[in-house]
């Protein structure tokens, strides 16, 4: 089991704002990641909205749609990410190396990169 902290920034605040039924307080308690087919997930993730959006081929088409013709500065991975209703946010780990995790409403967590090439690679 991988274990992340939460950077402290105002990443932290604007989660706590965004999604209500979440306090700063238990954001540590939310952090637990684990590896699931490949796929840094949140440990308690069975059939949670990170391990569904997986397979949601469809939504990664019609974000890859409205791509066409933008120039994307950034992370395609944290665009996604907003596109299907998430929150990106960055996670250190024990190591130092950091990591973008795509938050959902149900407090599940995925790698956003890998949400990204799971989705890509289909």
């Amino acid at each position: 089991m991988i274990y992340f902290n939460l950077i402290l920034s105002f990443i932290q605040i604007s989660f706590a704002i965004e999604y209500k039924n979440f306090t700063v307080k238990e954001l540590p308690k939310l952090i637990s990641i684990t590896e699931k087919k490949g796929i840094l997930v949140s440990s308690k993730c069975n059939n949670c909205i990170a391990i569904q959006q997986t397979k949601n081929k469809k939504k990664f088409t019609e974000w890859t749609n409205t791509q066409k013709n933008k120039t994307l500065i950034g992370n395609p991975a944290s665009s996604l990410c907003h596109f299907l209703d998430g929150n990106n946010i960055n996670l250190k780990a024990y190591n130092n190396s950091d990591e973008g995790f795509c938050l959902f409403k149900d407090k599940s967590l995925i790698s956003s990169m890998q949400l990204y090439w799971k989705l890509e690679n289909k």
